[in-house]
């Protein structure tokens, strides 16, 4: 039996959840036929939640890595709008890139440490400012929007997968969002 694949990446750094969410759609509609099979990683979870509550694809199975569904860390609206000014911002994200980086890659690996090119790619990836600004005010949306508007259809068949000694997330607090 063939199966296809369909890859959605983001489309836009610093894209909405509401405009990731049509993007999704407009993939899904224009590239998938039939049951789909839904396999979504960290934040990309909760962005799966949001589009299963309003999709009329037939979702027969769910696969979620290390899910994220609930902001850990708040962002707050002061420092949303000081990293989205022009300049000032633009300033302040490159300040902080190369930290947020390295913590988030050994995050990532834990309790594995990631080789040295595999180190390098990822941080020359992430050592960009564009990229943090879309993380923040993704991660602000998703903290104003909380868990409202977000579904997992009944009969669907759920998967997570997560390591044992994953520490890149509050594991009981993801489960109680999840549950």
């Amino acid at each position: 039996r063939k199966a296809d694949a369909v890859i959605h990446h983001r489309p836009v750094e610093g894209a909405g959840i509401d405009g990731l969410i049509a993007d999704l759609e407009r993939t899904l509609t224009a590239r998938a036929g039939g049951k789909i099979t839904l396999i979504a990683y960290s934040w990309g979870c909760y962005l799966a939640c949001r589009w299963l509550a309003g999709t009329k694809h037939d979702v027969t199975r769910i696969v979620f890595i290390s899910p994220t569904l609930i902001a850990e860390n708040p962002i707050s609206s002061f420092a949303l709008t000081l990293t989205s000014m022009p300049l000032l911002g633009h300033i302040v994200l490159k300040k902080i890139a190369a930290g947020k980086s390295a913590e988030f890659i050994q995050k990532s690996f834990y309790p594995q440490k990631p080789s040295p090119q595999q180190r390098a790619a990822l941080h020359q990836k992430l050592n960009n400012p564009l990229i943090w600004k879309g993380a923040i005010i993704y991660k602000h949306q998703q903290q104003e929007l909380g868990l409202k508007n977000v579904k997992i259809p009944a009969g669907a068949g759920m998967i997570i997968v997560r390591g044992e000694l994953d520490a890149s997330v509050n594991w009981p607090l993801q489960e109680n969002a999840l549950r």
